[in-house]
């Protein structure tokens, strides 16, 4: 493929900031390597946070009780189930030490930037417009996930990267390239991702309505692999049922802490909604005083904001858009009914990338109907 001169220079300022920001995730990963005190995933194990039960039920995997057997009977917790096997994969392959998976957790991170940058970047017009959109979706992802996340074996390191590939194949929807299967790859990989988070699979029903709504058009032959990816996507999302009726005999299909504690979370008092929306919004200390306020989170939430303010009359949305729309939605939703503030912010941070990048689109031209582009992908 030949790129005009334009292109090719707007390549190079992109992955000039994709290197920059793989530089910056490289030296806090030299810095935590060097001053860490050495652990492995066997000395993790004990404990009842979070990560020390995935560190536990990792060791159990790689040793080859894939059932997880100590997670209960049926599947009790930790919520991100399939980062269970993430990091048993890495155990079993002999990567027991704990800075190692930050290593992974790492490249998982820089990896869901450039895919995040190249599906967003393919709607916008302009190479200045592009080089902003690239800094904003860094600048979000570093100052969330870097200094909170990255260092600590939770589902969110693997969340991000599987939803910044299922927003870059959902990209290919509108054109040729879902012929070849890249559209259908989307189906799976959001399956996999409401296996690592939840609060996903309500999301799966609206995407399946959206996704066959939009192959309208589309030549019949192409079909059969369509639906069926469909369903492999409902198959992938209900592995913890899968475990728990070969385990227990009976196929409860969330963790039952989760239930829980989405129960005891469940307070919709006008207090504590408003409260609640002020954290959402980037006001943390109006439900943990201690926590700092994130001034990035209110940009985003300006900016999408004046996107749909921009284009109130009538915004005009390929199956791309509309699915991003519809997830921003969806997700806005869920957070009233969970406990927000669990182990910091994490709940929050799968639409920020979300509302900067469509925010940043809408902006530029409210009519989401172009094709994009294909060079820049």
């Amino acid at each position: 493929m030949i790129l005009h001169p334009r292109d090719k220079w707007q390549r190079a300022g992109l992955w000039l900031v994709d290197l920059l920001a793989a530089a910056g995730i490289g030296g806090v990963l030299l810095e935590k390597w060097g001053s860490a005190e050495p652990a492995t995933l066997q000395s993790l194990s004990a404990g009842t946070d979070d990560w020390n039960r995935y560190a536990r039920h990792a060791v159990e995997i790689g040793g080859g009780a894939l059932l997880i057997p100590s997670a209960g009977c049926p599947y009790a917790g930790p919520g991100g189930f399939l980062y269970n096997y993430f990091l048993g994969l890495l155990a079993g392959i002999g990567f027991q030490d704990v800075r190692v998976v930050w290593a992974v957790h790492a490249v998982c991170l820089w990896g869901a930037g450039w895919l995040f940058v190249r599906a967003f970047g393919a709607y916008v017009k302009t190479p200045p417009a592009r080089l902003l959109l690239s800094l904003g979706l860094w600048t979000c992802l570093l100052a969330d996930y870097l200094p909170a996340y990255s260092w600590r074996l939770l589902s969110e390191n693997l969340a991000v990267f599987l939803e910044g590939l299922w927003v870059y194949l959902l990209s290919f929807w509108d054109r040729k390239g879902y012929r070849q299967g890249l559209g259908s790859a989307s189906c799976l990989v959001l399956g996999l991702g409401a296996l690592c988070r939840p609060q996903w699979l309500g999301f799966l029903p609206l995407f399946a309505a959206m996704a066959a709504s939009g192959m309208r058009g589309v030549h019949k032959k192409y079909f059969p692999g369509f639906y069926a990816s469909l369903l492999l996507m409902f198959l992938l999302s209900a592995g913890v049922a899968v475990r728990n009726t070969l385990l227990c005999g009976r196929g409860y299909f969330l963790p039952t802490e989760g239930v829980q504690y989405a129960q005891e979370a469940m307070d919709l008092t006008p207090a504590t909604l408003l409260k609640k929306g002020a954290f959402i919004l980037g006001y943390l200390p109006a439900l943990e005083p201690a926590y700092q306020i994130r001034p990035h989170w209110m940009l985003v939430w300006i900016l999408w904001g004046w996107g749909l303010v921009q284009g109130r009359r009538k915004i005009l949305m390929n199956t791309w858009g509309k699915m991003v729309m519809v997830f921003i939605f969806y997700y806005i939703l869920t957070l009233f009914f969970v406990d927000i503030t669990s182990y910091g912010y994490r709940y929050v941070l799968p639409i920020i990338p979300m509302l900067a990048g469509l925010g940043f689109i809408l902006i530029e031209d409210r009519r989401l109907t172009q094709e994009p582009n294909i060079n820049f992908i």
